[in-house]
């Protein structure tokens, strides 16, 4: 183990201290993933008008489905362009 200062944390007690937050990241993008695919399969079971009142359609919840990251935003574009029809 090497200390750089007197009195400073270790460079090994660093190092894992950020493969620790690194872990606890991907733990917490995991739950956020299994959220949102939970949210939108609720959302799937709506039927057809609820899912015109919302603004979408089954299409646009399985495509939102398939682009994990960005499927908040892909729903929200997609009811404003059917807005504006």
């Amino acid at each position: 183990m090497t200390i750089s200062l007197s009195g400073e944390r270790s460079v090994a007690v660093a190092h894992s201290s950020g493969f620790a937050a690194a872990v606890r990241r991907y733990f917490a993008n995991i739950r956020a993933n299994n959220r949102r695919v939970k949210a939108l399969r609720t959302l799937l079971e709506y039927d057809e008008s609820r899912l015109d009142d919302l603004g979408i359609c089954r299409q646009d919840i399985h495509e939102a489905l398939a682009r994990r990251s960005v499927s908040g935003h892909f729903l929200a574009f997609k009811r404003s362009e059917r807005a504006a029809r």
